[in-house]
C-alpha cells in the first residue's frame, strides 16, 4: 500500500489492527488455549477481503499491458476476473498468458502473494 501511496498513518493503523490476533480451538464443547496466529490478513477480519482486493488490482495495475486480454467488442479487453481469492487470467493465445502469468507472480512477490501451481489450470 505505501508502494500506491498509501500514508504511513494508515498503513501503520491497519498493521496494528491485525496484531496480536489469537484464535481457539474448539472440540466438541472444549476449548483449548488461544494461540497467536502469524499470517498476514485474517480472513475473519471485514477488512481481509477489502485489502486482498486492493492487493490483487495494484498487482494487475502494475502488471497487465495495453493489448492484454481477450477482445470482447472493439475498443473493450477482458483481462481478468476475480472472486474471493480465486483469479483467472485471460489472453488471447498461450504465448501472451505465459507472459501475463510470470509477470503476475513477479510483482504480486513484494506484496506476500504467490500463483499456487497445485490450483493453477489451463484452458
Amino acid at each position: 500500500m505505501v508502494l500506491d501511496g498509501i500514508t504511513p498513518k494508515v498503513n501503520g493503523m491497519i498493521k496494528a489492527y491485525y496484531r496480536s490476533t489469537t484464535a481457539q480451538d474448539l472440540v466438541r464443547i472444549d476449548f483449548f488455549k488461544p494461540f497467536c496466529i502469524r499470517s498476514s490478513a485474517r480472513q475473519c477480519r471485514i477488512l481481509s477481503p477489502i485489502l486482498f482486493n486492493y492487493a490483487i488490482d495494484w498487482i494487475f495495475g502494475n502488471v497487465l499491458h495495453k493489448d492484454d486480454g481477450v477482445v470482447l467488442a472493439p475498443e473493450q479487453l477482458l483481462t481478468d476476473l476475480h472472486f474471493a481469492d480465486d483469479i483467472t487470467s485471460l489472453a488471447s493465445s498461450f504465448g501472451n498468458l505465459q507472459s501475463t502469468v510470470s509477470r503476475l507472480n513477479e510483482v504480486a512477490k513484494p506484496v506476500g502473494l504467490s500463483i499456487y501451481a497445485g490450483k493453477t489450470k489451463v484452458f
